[in-house]
């Protein structure tokens, strides 16, 4: 729980699910849409209608990373397939497959072979729903064997999946909104200027939500404003 109703003479006390408590002048929430969306922290007082709308109207989109390590380079610095062009056209997803060793120093007595997959929203659902790493592995292969003539399962070595989707603490890849900037104003609000919210999902400016920098700039502008509210409440004479 995040008690921020100012009983016990406590401006804010955390509450963690082992029962440990941490009581502080101000606290800054970073966890992600779909933990708040779903309930797992208890707020007191709890959330406004106002917000709890907008966690409607908000919603975390699935998605994956895998890097795939060849023993040679068998494809080009970047490419997709078609039939993910309409779900990017229309917002609803994106697929890539890029170099990750790309730029690499060409004198590099080893250098390595490590192709990389991203996919968001409808784009990541094929590669979701195999279920295992090693159904997953073999699905990719099958697929970038159909364009490189069985390349890719002649050179496999090994992968690494990154199914954001699956984290207990994350749930999706990133966060999405009908009305993004109306929304994320909302959910950004603190709550009675105690309780500060930062991360992906409420970026700083408003438009970067959905990215690790729009996520650490939130939360150094989350930050700073604790540093502001602070030396004001030290340069106001008590009564």
């Amino acid at each position: 729980t995040i008690d921020y109703s100012g009983n016990d003479n406590v401006t804010v006390r955390i509450v963690t699910k082992t029962g440990d408590k941490f009581d502080c002048d101000r606290a800054i929430v970073t966890v992600s849409l779909q933990i708040l969306k779903d309930g797992d922290i208890k707020f007191i007082p709890p959330f406004s209608s106002e917000r709890l709308e907008a966690l409607k109207a908000s919603w975390m989109t699935p998605g994956l990373k895998v890097f795939l390590e060849f023993s040679e380079t068998f494809y080009p610095v970047n490419f997709g397939f078609e039939r993910n062009n309409a779900a990017y056209e229309t917002g609803k997803g994106d697929h890539l497959y890029f170099d990750e060793a790309f730029m690499q120093s060409d004198s590099s007595p080893d250098p390595d072979h490590i192709l990389g997959l991203f996919a968001v929203g409808v784009s990541a659902e094929p590669y979701l729903k195999q279920g295992t790493e090693e159904k997953l592995r073999d699905y990719i292969l099958a697929e970038l064997d159909m364009l490189f003539d069985g390349r890719a399962t002649a050179t496999f070595q090994r992968l690494v999946v990154q199914n954001w989707t699956a984290e207990p603490f994350i749930r999706g890849a990133c966060s999405e909104y009908l009305e993004e900037f109306v929304l994320i104003s909302i959910l950004s609000r603190p709550l009675d200027d105690v309780v500060l919210f930062a991360g992906e999902v409420m970026p700083a400016d408003g438009e970067y939500y959905g990215y690790a920098h729009g996520a650490a700039l939130s939360g150094q502008k989350a930050a700073n404003s604790i540093l502001s509210m602070t030396i004001g409440d030290e340069s106001t004479p008590s009564s």
